[in-house]
């Protein structure tokens, strides 16, 4: 067998959502460190010659000085929104979780971390800018290095909007359930299809416009600039000029042509597009469209848009942002109500969607129970992969409630999927499954069963106390301690 080195690392494993190490998607391995390695202060020089901003840190050990770089090398040299890793123990191994976004881009960096070090220890050269440089050129070819792609992802994170990718789907969903909107870069499933092949046909807008709001007919006149509006939710997001002989977009200031903000506005709301960019022709767009010098030239619709366009307004306004507020106005708009277990059973989750449905009597009620999905009821052919299971229910766009079970060897290979619950049900002696407590939510409420005793805590706070002393006991004492609990997550959440 041969023997292990300094930074050999292995065992690298994917959880595409919250898992036992780290409360959302993670990227694992094992890093082994010879115990009589040199110190973290062998190696600070060179790595603050490359990133300075973690002398700030100053990392006291050398797993979390290699974590905490690599989590810089992750950012891409472009401030990617990944910030947490978590560092555990297996026999002779450090275990370190990190957040990522593409799988074979962080595992290139964790590699050529590895090689890094090594060579440090070596005392011999490595040129780390140039293979980051590939590693960061690799990734820009990915979905996630497409900047309007990232713009939604991170504005989904700062606003506490559960997102994951449906890979099949070349898609991403941002919420759960009822509550979700889908979409790709500028497009989303919440576009009528109707509304879209209509506005595909300028004339359509013309008539459209001069039917309901008096807009006249398009001018044939040769207007000298050309201006690109883009909106959000049917409200202008900025505005651009694309001047004809330098080719250069410039900003304009909102202020200056109220009036033409909101004819656009008007039109354009009343029609059920996410992000669209329109075009118009203007000597000056300070000049009101009723005094008959502005004309509607042309719109685009989501990934339709310019690519060198789509990328201005990604960087120059706060779109992604502002459409996410505009869609969920705070979290708990983006989430429906989930309760989580340990030892659920089909029997008490049917109970639940019973007890849901005397507070709507229609509820769209799915469940995940060992190896069944039930849907209103029904069962549904299951997927190996308990993470996708979860998935499955959350992706479905009519879902209102959800209960899921996980089992610890689920939790353990795959994970929860989703982030956080409402309430979780630990009905376990058995310490080694405390750490499904992390899956409550901090507003959340946590149900532990002892041996005879079903404690309810409420942010870490004990409010009650039922004793028991027989298993259909705790049963019926489980069930019916729901019932206000369920009328309060209904009314939270609708």
């Amino acid at each position: 067998m041969k023997k292990r080195e300094d930074f050999d690392i292995g065992k690298f494993r994917v959880f595409n959502g919250s898992n036992i190490y780290l409360n959302k998607k993670a990227f694992v391995f094992n890093i082994f460190l010879e115990p009589e390695g040199p110190e973290a202060s062998f190696y600070k020089t060179r790595i603050y010659n490359e990133f300075p901003v973690l002398k700030y840190r100053n990392p006291t050990t050398v797993i979390d000085l290699f974590s905490s770089t690599l989590i810089h090398v992750l950012r891409m040299d472009r401030k990617l929104f990944i910030t947490d890793y978590s560092i555990s123990e297996e026999k002779e191994d450090y275990v370190v979780a990190v957040e990522y976004f593409d799988y074979s881009i962080t595992e290139s960096c964790i590699q050529i971390m590895s090689e890094w070090f090594k060579c440090m220890n070596d005392g011999k050269k490595f040129d780390f800018q140039q293979k980051w440089e590939k590693v960061q050129s690799d990734f820009s070819h990915t979905i996630y290095g497409d900047p309007q792609i990232y713009s939604f992802l991170e504005a989904g994170v700062k606003n506490k909007i559960p997102c994951f990718s449906l890979e099949t789907e070349h898609l991403f969903q941002w919420g759960y359930g009822k509550k979700q909107v889908r979409g790709f870069s500028f497009s989303f499933d919440t576009n009528s299809i109707i509304d879209q092949t209509y506005l595909s046909e300028l004339n359509n807008i013309h008539e459209f416009s001069n039917h309901y709001l008096n807009i006249g007919k398009p001018k044939k006149t040769k207007f000298k600039n050309t201006y690109f509006f883009i909106l959000a939710n049917g409200m202008v997001s900025l505005v651009i000029t694309k001047k004809n002989t330098n080719q250069k977009y410039t900003t304009i200031d909102s202020d200056e042509m109220i009036t033409n903000f909101s004819l656009i506005e008007n039109i354009f709301s009343n029609f059920n597009i996410a992000i669209m960019e329109v075009i118009v022709e203007a000597d000056s767009i300070t000049d009101e469209w009723n005094k008959n010098k502005f004309n509607i030239g042309k719109c685009n619709i989501g990934n339709e848009i310019p690519r060198e366009r789509a990328v201005y307004y990604v960087e120059n306004a706060d779109l992604a942002n502002q459409f996410m507020v505009s869609r969920f106005s705070k979290p708990e708009q983006a989430r429906i109500p989930i309760i989580a277990g340990n030892n659920i059973s089909q029997k008490q989750a049917n109970t639940i969607w019973k007890k849901l449905k005397n507070i709507k009597p229609s509820i769209y009620f799915a469940s995940l129970i060992n190896n069944e999905i039930s849907i209103n009821g029904n069962p549904i052919q299951l997927n190996e992969n308990h993470a996708r299971n979860v998935e499955y229910i959350l992706r479905n766009p009519h879902l209102e409630f959800a209960v899921f079970n996980h089992q610890t060897i689920d939790v353990t290979k795959y994970g929860y999927f989703h982030e956080g619950a409402d309430v979780f049900i630990l009905d376990s002696t058995i310490l080694q499954e405390d750490v499904l407590k992390s899956i409550t939510r901090p507003e959340g409420i946590l149900i532990h069963i002892t041996k005879n005793e079903i404690n309810i805590f409420e942010k870490n706070q004990v409010c009650s106390k039922i004793s028991f002393f027989t298993k259909e006991d705790k049963e019926k004492l489980l069930l019916s301690s729901l019932d206000p609990i369920l009328k309060r997550l209904w009314s939270k959440y609708n």
